[in-house]
């Protein structure tokens, strides 16, 4: 091959020939450069690994949208009960769904506790459970008050 020719193939055509990377500005072989920009680039772009996410982004930039910002992104409940959900539903999850949130007693004795002991703390424990009547199976104050009289037989 004449040198000019092999000036121009080693320039223009050899898939063996350096190149530089439109999107990382690396140098790699052309003959590498799809593979390159498909799986090594770390400035390719990639699709958000969160469950019904569709962004797309350039890898370098993925890790916080996807740890950070992304409102898929899956999050565990902070107060404790181990429920993991998307991110967008936890804020109403810890303030009205969670046993462990905390909540004021419903007969108003004052006492916080978790959700989850409030039956039993209204059932069983409150001091003001029979004060509201909700306490069932106790005698109604005007039931207690009554004499029970027997009928007479006047014959």
């Amino acid at each position: 091959m004449p040198a000019k020719q092999l000036e121009v193939h080693a320039k223009y055509a050899c898939p063996r020939r350096d190149v530089t990377c439109g999107l990382c500005a690396e140098t790699v072989a052309y003959e590498e450069m799809d593979d390159h920009k498909a799986r090594t680039c770390p400035i390719r772009t990639v699709l958000c690994p969160n469950d019904k996410c569709y962004k797309r982004l350039p890898l370098n930039q993925m890790q916080r949208h996807a740890e950070h910002e992304c409102r898929k992104r899956l999050a565990r409940c902070l107060q404790g009960c181990g429920m993991e959900m998307p991110i967008k539903r936890l804020e109403k999850h810890m303030s009205e769904r969670c046993g462990l949130r905390y909540v004021d007693c419903s007969l108003g004795c004052g006492l916080q506790l978790r959700a989850k002991d409030e039956w039993n703390h209204v059932e069983n424990l409150c001091v003001r459970r029979y004060a509201s009547g909700f306490k069932t199976g106790q005698p109604d104050l005007q039931e207690s008050t009554t004499v029970a009289t027997s009928p007479t037989n006047d014959t």
